[in-house]
């Protein structure tokens, strides 16, 4: 995915400057309900999770001090199984990166993005951004709702954090931790609720390493048929 720096400098600053309004800091009052009535309107809202849907986004991933610009699409089901498909400003297909029954399946399109761009980092990065919940007790902190749960069978990443809106209960932002350690941030930003759930329209993601994603949610279709075969990246 190796565009010109003239598409670049054209591109990349517009969708920039339009994506991303800026992270919301948690506000410092009281919640303003009991722990068993949050934990309640938590599970009203998993609940009405769609079983699958089918996502498009406007994407500027930024890794090594380059930004990129692409389109791409998401298909996902509760179950944590998803695809990640991504093409180019320009139209070229870069790449498909899969989750299905616990492992990664990938395909790199363009030589260039293999050199350039980690397509499995952009696969990682969805799965956290909207498939890792926090499933633990809900705790008032800095007038949000916080919970916490243990990751398994990563390197980079042991716990994940999730912190809700005082009075939706809707996802503001997720922190992930390795021995204790900050590693990751992912900030939610104009939540709409759609069919009974809450979409962030925008999505900034800030890894340690030098990884960040902006994410403008340009399509949704929640309930989109997502059958195993949809999902499986087809080899070479």
């Amino acid at each position: 995915m190796r565009l010109s720096s003239r598409v670049l400098q054209l591109l990349v600053p517009a969708l920039l400057g339009c994506s991303h309004p800026g992270v919301v800091a948690p506000s410092p009052h009281a919640v303003s309900m009991s722990p068993k009535d949050a934990e309640e309107a938590r599970a009203k809202l998993v609940s009405q999770e769609p079983a699958s849907f089918k996502m498009l986004h406007q994407v500027v991933a930024t890794y090594r001090g380059k930004s990129y610009l692409m389109t791409g699409y998401v298909l996902g089901r509760k179950d944590g199984a998803f695809r990640v498909s991504a093409t180019a400003a320009l139209g070229l297909k870069l790449f498909d990166v899969a989750r299905v029954g616990g492992r990664w399946e990938s395909r790199v399109y363009l030589k260039q993005v293999a050199e350039q761009l980690d397509p499995a980092d952009l696969g990682r990065a969805v799965e956290r951004i909207y498939f890792l919940p926090a499933t633990g007790p809900l705790k008032a902190d800095s007038g949000s709702w916080v919970s916490s749960s243990t990751v398994a069978g990563e390197e980079d990443v042991d716990t994940v954090e999730d912190w809700r809106d005082d009075e939706t209960l809707a996802l503001r932002r997720k922190r992930y931790f390795k021995d204790g350690k900050q590693v990751l941030q992912v900030d939610f930003d104009k939540l709409d609720l759609v069919q009974g759930a809450w979409l962030a329209d925008m999505v900034h993601l800030t890894d340690s390493r030098g990884f960040s994603l902006e994410l403008r949610v340009t399509g949704y279709e929640p309930g989109f048929p997502v059958p195993d075969d949809a999902l499986r990246v087809q080899s070479p």
